[in-house]
C-alpha cells in the first residue's frame, strides 16, 4: 500500500529487463504538477502512455518519461563486433543491431535501456562460430559419424583415417606434438568455423617387395 507500480517488466534472452517496471511512492499532492510535465516532456517515438483517469497512472508516467528521455550516450562494447559507433545516442528502446567479425556469430542484438545496452555480455556477445562434419573434406579419406567432428567449438581437433589403399602423409611436421595425430591417422582442427587439413593429406600405399 502506498505504492503504484511504473509498468510491466520485458522478458528479452532469459533476462527480465527491470529498469520501466518499478515500485514508486504515490504522492497525491504533486498530480497536478506531475500531469503538466508529463504532457511536456512526452513526444512520438517515448514508451509513454497517456492516461487521464487515474492518479496513480498519473505519477507512474511521469517516471517513465523521465527513463525514456535518458539515452544510451555511448555505443555498447562488444568484443569481436565491427564498428557500433552508430549505435551512440541510442534513445530507450531503440535496438542496435549487432555484426560481428568473421568467424564469429552473434548471439543476440541489445537495447537501450534507461541509459544502458541490454543484455549485457554474457547474454550478448561475438562468439566462435562451430565447425560442421559436413564441411570436413579430405580426398580419400573416412570422417567419423556422430558429434566428435561435428558441430565442433573452435580448437577442436578431429581425427579421422583414410581409405583402404591410402595411408595419412603429414604434410609438414609445424604441429605442436599435442596436435599430432597418432601414427596411421589424420587430423584436422577447427579454426573459427573452417577445419584445417594442411597437416595431412590421404595418398595410395606404397607396395612392399617385389612378389
Amino acid at each position: 500500500p502506498g505504492y503504484v507500480g511504473t509498468g510491466a517488466l520485458m522478458c528479452s534472452l532469459g533476462h527480465w529487463l527491470t529498469a520501466s517496471g518499478l515500485c514508486v511512492r504515490d504522492k497525491s499532492s504533486e498530480l497536478a504538477d506531475a500531469r503538466d510535465r508529463l504532457l511536456a516532456l512526452s513526444d512520438p517515438g517515448t514508451l509513454v502512455k497517456i492516461s487521464q483517469n487515474t492518479a496513480a497512472s498519473d505519477a507512474s508516467l511521469r517516471l517513465r518519461a523521465s527513463l525514456a528521455r535518458r539515452p544510451c550516450a555511448a555505443a555498447p562494447v562488444i568484443e569481436k563486433a565491427v564498428e557500433l559507433a552508430a549505435c551512440a545516442g541510442m534513445r530507450t528502446g531503440d535496438m542496435c543491431k549487432i555484426a560481428c567479425q568473421p568467424g564469429y556469430a552473434k548471439t543476440s542484438d541489445v537495447w537501450c535501456l534507461d541509459g544502458a545496452w541490454l543484455p549485457s555480455w554474457p547474454a550478448a556477445r561475438c562468439e566462435p562460430v562451430p565447425c560442421q562434419r559436413q564441411d570436413l573434406y579430405v580426398s580419400h579419406s573416412q570422417i567419423p559419424e556422430g558429434l566428435a567432428c561435428d558441430n565442433a567449438p573452435s580448437g577442436t581437433v578431429c581425427r579421422f583415417n583414410c581409405e583402404d589403399g591410402y595411408h595419412c602423409e603429414a604434410t609438414s611436421t609445424s604441429a605442436p606434438a599435442w596436435l599430432q595425430p597418432p601414427a596411421g591417422s589424420c587430423s584436422a582442427v577447427c579454426s573459427l568455423g573452417r577445419w584445417n587439413t594442411s597437416e595431412a593429406v590421404c595418398r595410395p600405399k606404397p607396395c612392399g617387395s617385389k612378389p
